[in-house]
Protein backbone atom coordinates (compact mmCIF):
# COMPACT_ATOMS: atom_id res chain seq x y z
CA UNK A 1 0.00 0.00 0.00
CA UNK A 2 2.81 2.67 1.02
CA UNK A 3 4.40 1.79 -1.73
CA UNK A 4 1.67 2.01 -4.60
CA UNK A 5 0.81 5.25 -2.68
CA UNK A 6 4.63 6.60 -3.01
CA UNK A 7 4.65 5.79 -6.97
CA UNK A 8 1.50 7.83 -7.53
CA UNK A 9 3.08 10.94 -4.94
CA UNK A 10 6.73 10.36 -6.98
CA UNK A 11 4.53 10.84 -10.65
CA UNK A 12 2.67 14.07 -9.24
CA UNK A 13 5.91 15.65 -8.37
CA UNK A 14 5.29 15.77 -4.34
CA UNK A 15 9.18 13.48 -3.77
CA UNK A 16 9.13 14.26 0.33
CA UNK A 17 5.67 12.82 0.58
CA UNK A 18 6.63 9.41 -1.71
CA UNK A 19 9.87 9.12 -0.02
CA UNK A 20 7.78 9.15 3.29
CA UNK A 21 5.62 6.28 2.13
CA UNK A 22 8.63 4.31 0.92
CA UNK A 23 10.54 4.61 4.04
CA UNK A 24 7.33 3.24 5.85
CA UNK A 25 7.16 0.46 3.15
CA UNK A 26 10.49 -0.38 3.45
CA UNK A 27 10.20 -1.32 7.26
CA UNK A 28 7.54 -2.86 7.37
CA UNK A 29 8.98 -5.51 4.26
CA UNK A 30 12.01 -5.97 6.58
CA UNK A 31 10.34 -6.80 9.49
CA UNK A 32 8.23 -9.37 6.94
CA UNK A 33 10.89 -10.45 4.73
CA UNK A 34 14.40 -9.84 5.81
CA UNK A 35 16.81 -7.23 4.64
CA UNK A 36 17.89 -8.49 1.03
CA UNK A 37 14.69 -10.12 -0.24
CA UNK A 38 13.03 -10.06 -3.41
CA UNK A 39 10.01 -8.74 -2.32
CA UNK A 40 11.68 -5.38 -1.14
CA UNK A 41 13.34 -4.72 -4.12
CA UNK A 42 10.39 -2.47 -5.87
CA UNK A 43 10.40 -0.37 -2.97
CA UNK A 44 14.43 0.03 -2.84
CA UNK A 45 14.56 0.79 -6.25
CA UNK A 46 11.63 3.39 -5.87
CA UNK A 47 13.43 4.80 -2.60
CA UNK A 48 16.51 5.09 -4.37
CA UNK A 49 14.39 6.97 -7.56
CA UNK A 50 13.79 9.53 -4.86
CA UNK A 51 16.55 9.94 -3.31
CA UNK A 52 18.22 10.67 -7.01
CA UNK A 53 15.69 13.48 -6.98
CA UNK A 54 16.57 14.68 -4.30
CA UNK A 55 20.31 15.07 -4.92
CA UNK A 56 21.79 12.49 -2.55
CA UNK A 57 23.35 10.74 -5.24
CA UNK A 58 25.62 7.96 -3.53
CA UNK A 59 22.81 7.18 -1.40
CA UNK A 60 20.27 6.36 -4.84
CA UNK A 61 23.63 4.81 -6.33
CA UNK A 62 23.79 2.23 -2.59
CA UNK A 63 20.12 1.83 -2.78
CA UNK A 64 19.87 0.99 -6.57
CA UNK A 65 22.52 -1.85 -6.36
CA UNK A 66 21.24 -3.54 -3.20
CA UNK A 67 17.79 -3.53 -5.62
CA UNK A 68 19.75 -4.90 -8.22
CA UNK A 69 21.44 -7.51 -5.87
CA UNK A 70 17.94 -8.47 -4.79
CA UNK A 71 16.23 -8.48 -8.34
CA UNK A 72 18.88 -10.92 -9.96
CA UNK A 73 19.02 -13.33 -7.38
CA UNK A 74 15.24 -13.66 -7.34
CA UNK A 75 15.21 -13.70 -11.26
CA UNK A 76 18.30 -14.09 -13.00
CA UNK A 77 20.38 -11.51 -15.60
CA UNK A 78 17.54 -11.40 -17.94
CA UNK A 79 14.30 -10.27 -16.22
CA UNK A 80 12.33 -6.68 -16.91
CA UNK A 81 12.90 -5.31 -13.27
CA UNK A 82 16.54 -6.71 -13.29
CA UNK A 83 16.16 -4.33 -16.84
CA UNK A 84 14.53 -1.32 -15.31
CA UNK A 85 16.80 -1.18 -12.31
CA UNK A 86 20.06 -1.56 -14.13
CA UNK A 87 18.47 1.98 -16.16
CA UNK A 88 17.97 3.65 -12.97
CA UNK A 89 21.49 2.64 -11.89
CA UNK A 90 22.79 3.69 -15.11
CA UNK A 91 21.04 6.98 -14.56
CA UNK A 92 23.16 7.99 -10.79
CA UNK A 93 26.33 6.54 -12.53
CA UNK A 94 26.41 8.97 -15.40
CA UNK A 95 25.07 11.88 -13.07
CA UNK A 96 27.88 10.60 -10.33
CA UNK A 97 30.22 11.59 -13.64
CA UNK A 98 30.79 7.49 -14.04
CA UNK A 99 30.47 7.57 -18.18
CA UNK A 100 32.32 3.76 -18.52
CA UNK A 101 29.99 2.64 -15.61
CA UNK A 102 26.97 3.89 -16.54
CA UNK A 103 27.32 2.59 -20.15
CA UNK A 104 27.81 -0.73 -18.92
CA UNK A 105 24.25 -0.62 -16.84
CA UNK A 106 22.77 0.54 -19.88
CA UNK A 107 24.10 -2.35 -22.12
CA UNK A 108 23.09 -4.82 -20.05
CA UNK A 109 19.63 -3.39 -19.40
CA UNK A 110 19.25 -3.39 -23.07
CA UNK A 111 20.46 -6.45 -23.45
CA UNK A 112 18.01 -7.98 -20.37
CA UNK A 113 14.93 -6.42 -21.86
CA UNK A 114 15.53 -7.32 -25.03
CA UNK A 115 15.65 -10.67 -23.92
CA UNK A 116 12.99 -10.85 -21.39
CA UNK A 117 10.51 -8.74 -23.57
CA UNK A 118 11.41 -8.24 -27.04
CA UNK A 119 12.91 -5.35 -29.18
CA UNK A 120 9.78 -3.38 -29.00
CA UNK A 121 9.05 -3.52 -24.98
CA UNK A 122 8.69 0.57 -23.56
CA UNK A 123 12.10 -0.40 -21.40
CA UNK A 124 13.92 -0.80 -24.55
CA UNK A 125 12.98 2.70 -25.90
CA UNK A 126 13.79 3.98 -22.18
CA UNK A 127 17.20 2.62 -22.03
CA UNK A 128 18.30 3.47 -25.48
CA UNK A 129 17.16 7.04 -24.74
CA UNK A 130 18.95 7.03 -21.69
CA UNK A 131 21.64 5.52 -23.50
CA UNK A 132 21.97 7.50 -26.41
CA UNK A 133 22.19 10.78 -24.42
CA UNK A 134 25.12 9.20 -22.39
CA UNK A 135 26.37 8.69 -25.75
CA UNK A 136 25.95 12.50 -26.91
CA UNK A 137 27.41 13.97 -24.08
CA UNK A 138 30.41 11.83 -24.55
CA UNK A 139 30.67 13.08 -28.51
CA UNK A 140 29.73 10.30 -30.01
CA UNK A 141 27.39 11.87 -32.13
CA UNK A 142 26.51 8.93 -34.67
CA UNK A 143 26.28 6.60 -32.42
CA UNK A 144 23.76 8.93 -30.14
CA UNK A 145 21.73 9.40 -33.30
CA UNK A 146 21.66 5.63 -33.89
CA UNK A 147 20.14 5.14 -30.36
CA UNK A 148 17.47 7.58 -30.40
CA UNK A 149 16.24 7.29 -33.75
CA UNK A 150 15.87 3.27 -31.95
CA UNK A 151 14.62 4.72 -28.97
CA UNK A 152 12.07 7.00 -31.05
CA UNK A 153 10.91 3.69 -33.47
CA UNK A 154 9.76 1.71 -29.79
CA UNK A 155 7.85 4.81 -28.74
CA UNK A 156 6.16 4.97 -31.70
CA UNK A 157 5.11 1.96 -31.97
CA UNK A 158 3.91 2.07 -28.20
CA UNK A 159 2.16 5.00 -28.26
CA UNK A 160 1.78 6.59 -31.52
CA UNK A 161 2.37 9.96 -33.35
CA UNK A 162 1.67 12.44 -29.94
CA UNK A 163 3.13 11.46 -27.13
CA UNK A 164 5.64 12.88 -24.73
CA UNK A 165 7.89 10.78 -24.85
CA UNK A 166 8.42 10.58 -28.80
CA UNK A 167 8.06 14.36 -28.32
CA UNK A 168 11.42 13.71 -26.26
CA UNK A 169 13.21 11.32 -28.98
CA UNK A 170 12.59 14.28 -31.39
CA UNK A 171 14.17 17.22 -29.18
CA UNK A 172 16.82 15.06 -28.56
CA UNK A 173 17.63 13.62 -32.49
CA UNK A 174 16.90 17.99 -33.40
CA UNK A 175 19.63 18.43 -30.73
CA UNK A 176 22.12 15.83 -32.24
CA UNK A 177 21.47 17.18 -35.66
CA UNK A 178 22.15 20.80 -34.59
CA UNK A 179 25.17 19.65 -33.10
CA UNK A 180 26.50 18.14 -35.91
CA UNK A 181 25.55 21.09 -38.12
CA UNK A 182 22.45 19.87 -39.99
CA UNK A 183 19.99 22.94 -38.79
CA UNK A 184 17.60 22.29 -41.31
CA UNK A 185 17.29 18.41 -40.15
CA UNK A 186 16.84 20.15 -36.80
CA UNK A 187 14.33 22.24 -37.60
CA UNK A 188 12.58 19.47 -38.93
CA UNK A 189 12.31 17.69 -35.98
CA UNK A 190 11.47 20.38 -33.63
CA UNK A 191 8.26 20.89 -35.56
CA UNK A 192 7.48 17.30 -35.41
CA UNK A 193 8.13 17.44 -31.68
CA UNK A 194 5.55 20.42 -30.98
CA UNK A 195 3.23 18.17 -32.98
CA UNK A 196 3.71 15.27 -31.12
CA UNK A 197 4.09 16.64 -27.71
CA UNK A 198 0.25 17.91 -27.89
CA UNK A 199 -0.62 18.84 -23.90
CA UNK A 200 1.29 16.40 -22.11
CA UNK A 201 4.52 16.81 -20.00
CA UNK A 202 7.45 14.67 -20.66
CA UNK A 203 8.21 11.70 -18.47
CA UNK A 204 11.15 10.78 -16.63
CA UNK A 205 14.02 8.52 -17.73
CA UNK A 206 13.81 6.73 -14.13
CA UNK A 207 11.63 3.67 -14.01
CA UNK A 208 9.60 2.78 -10.59
CA UNK A 209 8.45 -0.94 -10.07
CA UNK A 210 5.54 -2.14 -8.97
Amino acid sequence: MNNDLGRVLQKLGDAVSARECFEKSLSIEKNIYGDNDAHAASVINNYAMTLHTDGDLVAARAHFERALWACETEYGSTHLRVAMVRNNLGCVLRDLGDTAGAREQFELALNAVREACGEMHPVVAQVTFNFGGLLRAAGDHLAAMKLIDMALQVDRHNHGAVHPNVARDLNELAAINRTVGDNITATQLEDEAKAAMGANAVTSGAASVS
